[in-house]
């Protein structure tokens, strides 16, 4: 190649390069909705400030929507007025990720008190403070620690709330077992979606509450909630919390591709827009970093760990309806071989070799039509499935190997018409239909030989609800009756009255009754499904001024009708291991605490405390009175970060850190001592709980490109937290299992 064309062919491609990473400034689309109506406002002023005080406006059209053009990458305070409503103000939203329409909501103005201006809502989307509902961020999953991408698990720096084990998602709120928390998307209740479902719990089985890694990925997330009981009528089958899912909807301006790989996972994404009027297409597939390695020849100690999913979903908006299609599936193994060689056996589990198995699907259809401003109709019907198998043999004995298989499949039809009966009363009615069809196997080699104790169990449930809101003034009040229809019916009033002390303080309670079916690992050969019933109370003060929030809460939790039998076991405490005999035997038990919060920001600095107080008890089916598993007295939480804005010549940096400390009890423990030994159950308690978990990252904004190099460490000091206890059958001594250590996780994202 002659020389010209040889430099002429570098000085192009180098151009090219500088074309692709130079610094420009982008567009962004956004629409301004009434909370209540969801009705679009029109005239809206929308102000985006940043952090230098460069400012940039629009208003919004007749449709509510509104652009801003040539916008540089940042973070930003965003100011949203409209006549007649609340101003909303947003505090450093971050603006130059993937160019989704930006979604904000404002609620009716008040005469009787000044203009209230809304600090928290963090996306811009308006929470009641009546729905005692708790708020994680798609773009706080890629800043706070320990979250490895799950919001789930950053629902664990909240007040009362922790996690059974720091090695998966399983929430233990307000001293309640995780099995009474329930999974939703969109507000419609779902199967676990959970990844790796056995991690975390004591009996290493399969269980309704969580998992290791969740199937839906943060990066397809929106917003996603925690409902706290608690809670209004629209929320129900949970006795102590709600998790719900919310996508988001892809990029609407241009096709872009996502790629992140970490030591946890690698996931290639693909979104963009199918047609010219906000109608667009998310697609994405992850697979373990850990299973590839595996499948390539690396060794990681005796367990190999796998996991995959892929998933899609399209949204197709409109002036008066909405349409969503969304699709998710993947499989799960977590398979450990134990020590051959007799001498090198140290604790119980080396005796074997121990396969789990898993899969999981989701699917479903979200319809939403505005029939007028002050009418409208949303109608979602979801897919959910799961199956999985948990196989164990003695390496020396295969003949005494055990399987225990759970299948799960749910229909549930969603619709729920909400009425605006003026400006601040809101009616909101509907139901979940739910067909489930349950199978649960246990064989053995030895005794017994089979049980199939939930063999394709049939059953429909039906959950109607209505909910009246009504605001007048500094006094606002819901109502509701939810009622769960199944194999026995319960009632369920509920009632929550909030007065404003002024224009940033009020005084709130609410109380009400709550239903759930328990699950199926609560029956063995029986056919009776409990409906466990709980009455709950709650009283809280709320406050604000200037750039600190803070509030104090008591409640009390009143459970009966839960499961339980031999005495002392009960569903309070655990699901039974399948060999447990649980029938129809009823027990009972009690929540009692306090709760402190406390979060603001001292110039860029962002900081959060919060102190949780409380007493779990139960009363066994024999009448007697002992302190819950979750009885662990005390929790405290506290994080503090910040983050660095820097305008390089060709790109916008970020930097931040933020750092978290937990502590608190650690569930409580039983003597392992065997009958007719008498034992009382969860009498000792363990040494407390510690953590702190650091996360350190670096966003780069370029022309057509994003980056973000992250540093996650979970348990950064490597404490030594107790998890649980067992017997050693062959040395006759207690054995310890205790939770993860220093954990760290590298990752890095790039979006173009």
């Amino acid at each position: 190649m002659p020389m010209c064309r040889r430099w002429c062919l570098i000085i192009f491609l180098g151009s090219l390069f500088l074309e692709l990473i130079g610094q420009t400034n982008i567009n962004i689309k956004g629409e301004v909705r009434s909370a209540y109506t969801s009705g679009a406002i029109a005239l809206a002023t929308i102000v985006y400030t940043s952090q230098d005080g460069h400012v940039w406006e629009a208003i919004t059209d007749s449709t509510g929507r509104f652009e801003i053009l040539q916008i540089v990458p940042g973070r930003y305070n965003i100011t949203i007025k409209g006549e007649g409503y609340r101003t909303n103000e947003i505090a450093r939203y971050l603006i130059g990720r993937t160019n989704i329409l930006q979604k904000f909501e404002l609620t009716p103005a008040s005469t009787d008190l000044p203009e209230l201006v809304i600090t928290e809502q963090r996306s811009g989307l308006f929470i009641h403070p009546l729905s005692n509902a708790l708020l994680v961020t798609r773009e706080e999953t890629e800043k706070l620690p320990a979250g490895f991408f799950d919001p789930a698990r950053l629902f664990t720096s909240q007040s009362g709330v922790t996690s059974m084990n720091d090695g998966a998602n399983h929430l233990v709120i307000r001293g309640n077992n995780p099995a009474f928390v329930k999974w939703m998307i969109h507000g419609t209740e779902i199967l676990n979606p959970n990844h790796l479902s056995n991690a975390g719990t004591f009996s290493d089985q399969a269980s309704p509450s969580g998992g290791g890694v969740n199937m839906v990925s943060a990066s397809v997330l929106d917003n996603t909630y925690l409902y706290k009981a608690p809670y209004s009528a629209m929320q129900g089958n949970a006795l102590a919390g709600a998790i719900d899912l919310n996508l988001r909807n892809g990029n609407i301006e241009k096709l872009t591709t996502e790629a992140q790989i970490s030591l946890l996972g690698m996931e290639l994404g693909l979104e963009g827009p199918l047609s010219k009027n906000g109608a667009s297409f998310i697609t994405r597939y992850r697979y373990s970093t850990v299973g590839l390695l595996s499948q390539l020849g690396a060794q990681f100690g005796d367990e190999n760990i796998n996991y995959q999913d892929v998933m899609a979903s399209a949204s197709f908006p409109s002036k008066k309806k909405d349409l969503n299609f969304f699709f998710f599936t993947g499989n799960n193994m977590n398979d450990y071989a134990g020590k051959k060689d007799l001498a090198e056996r140290t604790i119980p589990k080396e005796w074997s070799n121990i396969l789990f198995k898993g899969n999981q699907t989701l699917g479903g259809i979200l319809y939403e039509y505005r029939i007028n401003a002050h009418h409208r109709l949303m109608t979602d019907l979801v897919y959910s499935q799961l199956k999985n198998k948990h196989y164990t043999e003695l390496i020396d004995r295969p003949s005494t190997s055990s399987e225990n298989q759970l299948y799960e499949r749910k229909w549930n039809l969603h619709p729920r018409w909400i009425a605006v009966l003026n400006d601040n009363q809101v009616w909101t009615t509907g139901f979940q239909l739910q067909a489930n069809k349950d199978t649960y196997n246990y064989l053995a080699g030895g005794i017994p030989t089979e049980f199939a104790c939930c063999n394709d169990q049939d059953n429909t449930t039906l959950q109607p609800y209505s909910n009246l809101l009504i605001e007048s003034g500094r006094l606002s009040v819901q109502t509701g009756l939810h009622a769960m229809v199944a194999h026995e019916t319960s009632i369920d009033p509920r009632a929550q009255i909030s007065y404003k002390l002024g224009a940033q303080h009020s005084i709130q309670f609410s109380a009400g009754k709550y239903s759930q079916i328990a699950t199926p690992f609560a029956y063995y050969l029986s056919n009776n499904n409990l409906l466990m019933r709980s009455l709950q109370a709650q009283l809280s003060i709320q406050g604000e001024k200037k750039n600190i929030q803070w509030s104090i809460e008591g409640y009390y939790q009143y459970h009966y009708n839960v499961p339980g039998a031999a005495n002392t076991l009960s569903l309070i405490n655990e699901a039974p291991a399948p060999q447990l005999f649980v029938t129809g035997d009823e027990s009972t038990g009690k929540v009692v605490g306090m709760e402190g919060n406390l979060s603001g920001n001292l110039g860029l600095w962002r900081y959060t405390a919060n102190l949780a107080l409380f007493h779990a008890t139960y009363e066994s089916v024999a009448g007697n009175t002992y302190n819950s598993r979750f009885d662990q007295k005390y929790l405290v939480h506290t994080s503090i970060g910040r983050e660095w804005e820097k305008q390089k010549t060709k790109f916008k940096k970020l930097f931040g850190w933020y750092t978290a400390f937990q502590a608190g009890g650690a569930l409580r423990d039983s003597p392992l001592l065997f009958f007719p030994a008498p034992i009382e159950p969860f009498s000792i308690t363990r040494p407390g709980l510690f953590r702190a978990d650091l996360r350190v990252y670096r966003r780069r904004f370029y022309k057509h490109l994003n980056t973000m190099l992250a540093l996650d460490i979970q348990n950064l000091t490597n404490q030594q937290n107790f998890g649980s206890s067992y017997y050693d059958g062959y040395t006759g001594r207690v054995g310890y299992n205790y939770q993860l250590g220093i954990l760290p996780n590298i990752s890095f994202t790039i979006e173009y």
